[in-house]
């Protein structure tokens, strides 16, 4: 641990955008531009990987 520049992960600061989940992003962008009713956006994930 002595390798890192921080103490604690408090120091640390947030990300800004996603990591490797472009493919994801541009399905979403693409979802949101849909100006007709009736439709919905559904994403899901593997259980336990620390995706909300």
């Amino acid at each position: 641990m002595s390798d890192l520049d921080f103490k604690t992960t408090e120091e640390l600061s947030f990300l800004e955008g996603t990591i490797g989940h472009k493919r994801a992003v541009d399905a979403l962008e693409f979802g949101l531009d849909i100006e007709i009713t009736g439709f919905n956006i559904y994403a899901f994930g593997l259980p336990d990987t620390g995706e909300n």
